[in-house]
């Protein structure tokens, strides 16, 4: 599914990631571990085709990613990418849409997740007025919401209590 062939990116004189291959098939999940710095968000970010590597390739189903593919994938990025002035409703509305979704679907999955999450009281409210926790359950059902086939989660305990961790497991196990 997944291919990162001997990928390499740099900053300047900063060899932030070196040589990277890795191979992830459908229903694995992988996990990058490093210390701050190592490299991981980079290689996130490339895999999004945010960032470009500077050598390697990075395919999708034998495929070089790009825009065409962003629709089967899903992330969540360790910052917080929410509009705060938003409703947790137009927020959904708006990230499904992005990810090829009609309106109603996208209300459709937002209601199913939001039950699941156990906060499905917020829809209408603004984003600006969630915990930090409960802001990450938001940004991480709109990177599931539209059924990726590759999801990528960056740092996505951040946050969450003990409980919504093992909550988070549980979904991302049934991915």
């Amino acid at each position: 599914m997944l291919e990162i062939k001997h990928v390499s990116k740099s900053y300047g004189h900063i060899l932030a990631v070196d040589d990277v291959s890795l191979s992830v098939q459908p229903g694995e999940i992988y996990g990058l571990l490093g210390l701050n710095g190592a490299g991981k968000t980079t290689t996130f970010r490339m895999i999004m085709n945010l960032f470009s590597a500077d050598q390697g390739d990075i395919l999708l189903e034998g495929e070089p990613i790009g825009y065409p593919q962003m629709d089967r994938i899903g992330f969540l990025s360790e910052d917080r990418s929410l509009m705060t002035k938003m409703t947790v409703k137009e927020q959904m509305i708006f990230y499904g849409r992005l990810k090829g979704m009609d309106k109603k679907s996208a209300v459709d999955a937002m209601r199913y997740w939001l039950d699941r999450f156990n906060i499905k009281e917020y829809e209408t409210r603004k984003i600006k007025e969630l915990s930090k926790g409960n802001q990450q359950k938001i940004q991480f059902i709109t990177a599931i919401m539209h059924q990726p086939d590759l999801l990528i989660l960056d740092e996505p305990f951040n946050g969450l209590d003990p409980i919504n961790v093992e909550l988070f497991i549980d979904v991302i196990r049934e991915f």
